[in-house]
């Protein structure tokens, strides 16, 4: 297995996409499947998660996976697709190299990891690792009810990472992933699900001041919307894609 799958015509517009905490690359499959007809979509492992569990995560580690995903296989400019922690890095890669980034849609990612949040994530990041062996059953069962079997077992064949999920949930505590979107001047589309309410309710505090913003949120679906609406998620992403990063194109 690779870090990085790639996947659609070389002359497609790049996507690079971004998994969640404790997932891989193999949570898009839906999306590739969907978007892979006309545009250059570009999968990876993120640091601790995947086939790079050797890796540590940090935020800079994933900011530099994704810097080189951008470089090396989408010809140096992309639109990022992120799900919650991949949302978090991809809000930080496009504050630290603004010039790869043509377009951010960022999902699941309303929360700021200040204050509590960030105390209580900080223990819950040292203790996944040691209880997420138990959970890994659990997590197998929890993504058949919002995704496709052959999906769910993609996943897992990369297997659950709960040591990359700690390490993520310990090293974003403290972060302020606010400065850093409004750091970005380019579009961005919040795409939330509708029964994500932490993310929905603090979305408004994380979103104030940023340059160019739109939200979207999905009906019938929670915190991994990627997985349980592919349909709507894919149009959402084509559309942005099409109206605010590549406009000539429509």
């Amino acid at each position: 297995m690779e870090a990085v799958e790639v996947t659609g015509p070389a002359e497609g517009r790049p996507i690079v996409f971004l998994h969640g905490a404790g997932a891989n690359l193999a949570m898009w499959n839906p999306q590739v499947e969907r978007l892979s007809d006309s545009f250059r979509c570009v999968a990876i492992d993120l640091p601790g998660h995947g086939v790079r569990t050797s890796e540590r995560f940090t935020l800079e580690s994933g900011i530099e996976a994704t810097r080189a995903a951008i470089t090396e296989q989408a010809g140096g400019r992309a639109t990022v697709v992120g799900l919650s922690l991949g949302a978090y890095v991809g809000m930080a890669t496009a504050a630290a190299h603004p010039e790869l980034v043509n377009g951010l849609v960022a999902s699941g990612a309303g929360v700021e990891f200040q204050g509590m949040t960030a105390r209580v994530n900080r223990v819950q990041g040292r203790l996944l690792p040691a209880f997420g062996p138990l959970l890994g059953r659990a997590a197998g069962k929890a993504l058949t009810r919002i995704t496709t079997r052959e999906t769910a077992q993609a996943i897992g064949a990369r297997g659950h990472s709960f040591s990359g999920a700690g390490q993520a949930m310990h090293d974003l505590a403290g972060r302020d992933f606010h400065s850093q979107l409004t750091q970005y001047s380019g579009p961005v589309l919040m795409l939330m699900g509708e029964r994500d309410k932490p993310n929905l309710k603090e979305l408004p505090s994380m979103i104030d001041g940023v340059a160019d913003v739109a939200v979207q949120v999905l009906e019938d679906s929670g915190h991994s919307c990627a997985l349980s609406q592919p349909d709507t998620f894919a149009a959402a992403a084509r559309r942005f894609i099409n109206e605010r990063v590549h406009p000539a194109h429509r």
